[in-house]
């Protein structure tokens, strides 16, 4: 699944390798019943500098995209994030 939404996002040949650093936040809310079925993983990647100019929006149903540019929030996310571990790492990423 989370190869078929970076081929989308990025527009990129399959052979291009991006890191899945691991799963951020897992959300489910079933209630009302029936009516919000799935689920909602938060997973942080990391693009190779060469292939940021790439991205592009995608509007999708499915799942979001968020491109972080803002240098402060990536520093804020990187320090309370990767620094502390707290991604769980998935299998085969």
């Amino acid at each position: 699944m989370f190869e078929v939404c970076l081929q989308e996002v990025f527009g990129l040949n399959p052979s291009i390798f991006i890191k899945c650093l691991g799963l951020l936040t897992l959300e489910h809310c079933g209630i009302p019943s029936r009516e919000h079925d799935g689920m909602c993983l938060t997973t942080v990647y990391v693009v190779p500098p060469e292939h940021v100019d790439k991205l592009r929006n995608v509007q999708n149903d499915s799942y979001a995209w968020y491109r972080l540019s803002d240098g402060n929030l990536i520093h804020e996310i990187k320090a309370r994030v990767l620094d502390k571990n707290l991604l769980i790492p998935l299998v085969g990423s």
